[in-house]
């Protein structure tokens, strides 16, 4: 066995003649285990709020989408595009097109996101799952367009699909000339029926209105052959990251090929910002409880002073008698950790087991989600280890350093 290792193992767990060493040693210990299990659960449910949010948007959003880097129109006839969806791997695809407008009625009037899609959509995107009024369906409805109405904007316009008034859309004219004379002439607009409501529960898609394509491109002022993006839905065998691959070696730096977390970077990047800062906030708490050790320790040298003489005279070097005291301050914090990230584990398991505290979304509530990673286990079991370490290297070195040169 390590010397070093079994001596500090037996200063550890003897008895001491001053209790408060034990005392402060427990509640290093304790302190640490509270913090680290803390950081295990905190890290794991921002994990699980990314993949829920992911989870949500696959509703709405294809696997892959596919649009120009410089976010200019692309052209449904392209040579290159059209060779690039016939990858292996991909089942369907929908092109859309995005704006925004102002819809009204005649109570009430607000601003909306425009969503253009093709008759492939339905089968690219399960879209009309979560059509809870009306049947999804971007197909004309008595001479009008169908409007598929987000949950949030039916709501504050109060619309429905069996509502009699046909439901204006108005966009500012985007190509030609503007006579000042006649304001009205800056905007375009058209009318169309509620063909059905959408509630996914993501606020982007709940205040937006969803339109057939063509009808889209004619307010607008595009052409029949240009679209914003190209959604595509995958085979049940087809991996997104090789799929995504062959597209980018096939369309070239032109085009950017995104798959669900490169479609919201705003959900990965907030999560991510919100899960680091509780990790420091949390780490500022391990270091005050770091200072513990220092004073165990600290108490602990006082007391084995004639230990520590009886060891050198014995041959034991200032290196191994300053390891075996960094290693029993090391013991402590470790032993703290190990516990902590185990009850930490355990508490997540039995979250994603029964669902103990739940979130509300919406009318409805959900278990809140869980992740766990193994790097953020590793990234906590390191953080202690390095904290642990400089907490016990600093009064170890210079209380042996001292008490060796007097002796």
């Amino acid at each position: 066995m390590n010397f070093p290792f079994f001596i500090a193992r037996r200063y550890l767990f003897s008895r001491k003649r001053f209790s408060a060493v034990n005392v402060v040693s427990l509640v290093s210990a304790v302190a640490i285990c509270v913090v680290s299990s803390a950081l295990v659960c905190i890290l794991s449910i921002f994990n699980g709020y990314e993949s829920l949010i992911m989870k949500h948007s696959a509703v709405t959003d294809p696997p892959l989408l596919i649009r120009t880097a410089d976010h200019s129109m692309l052209h449904a006839d392209d040579a290159t595009l059209l060779s690039a969806l016939q990858t292996a791997g991909i089942s369907s695809y929908s092109f859309t097109l995005k704006g925004e407008g102002l819809v009204r009625t005649s109570l009430r009037q607000q601003a909306v996101a425009l969503l253009g899609v093709d008759d492939r959509y339905v089968g690219t995107v399960n879209i009309d799952s979560i059509a809870f009024a009306g049947t999804f369906s971007i197909e004309g409805l008595s001479g009008m367009a169908a409007l598929n109405v987000g949950a949030a904007t039916a709501a504050e316009m109060q619309l429905g699909v069996g509502f009699v008034d046909p439901v204006e859309i108005i966009v500012p004219r985007r190509v030609g000339l503007i006579n000042p004379l006649v304001p009205a002439g800056a905007f375009k607009s058209m009318e169309g029926k509620v063909a059905s409501v959408i509630a996914s529960g993501m606020e982007p898609t709940d205040h937006t209105i969803i339109l057939s394509l063509d009808s889209l491109r004619r307010l607008l002022d595009y052409t029949e052959q240009e679209a914003e993006a190209v959604a595509i839905r995958l085979q049940a065998d087809g991996k997104p990251e090789q799929v995504a691959a062959t597209l980018r070696s096939v369309l070239g730096e032109g085009y950017q090929v995104l798959d669900l977390a490169g479609q919201h970077p705003e959900v990965s990047q907030l999560v991510s910002m919100e899960k680091w800062m509780s990790y420091f906030i949390l780490l500022f708490i391990l270091v005050l409880a770091a200072f513990n050790i220092v004073s165990s320790l600290s108490m602990l040298l006082i007391e084995k002073t004639e230990d520590i003489a009886t060891l050198h005279s014995l041959g034991a070097s200032r290196q191994v008698i300053a390891r075996i005291f960094r290693m029993e301050g090391m013991l402590v914090s470790l032993i703290g950790a190990v516990v902590g990230i185990v009850i930490g584990i355990a508490l997540c398991l039995a979250q994603q087991t029964y669902g103990l505290v739940t979130l509300q979304i919406g009318l409805s509530s959900v278990p809140y989600p869980i992740r766990i990673d193994a790097l953020d286990l590793a990234l906590i079991f390191l953080t202690i280890f390095a904290l642990s370490y400089a907490a016990a290297y600093y009064p170890v070195h210079y209380f042996i350093n001292r008490r060796l040169k007097q002796n």
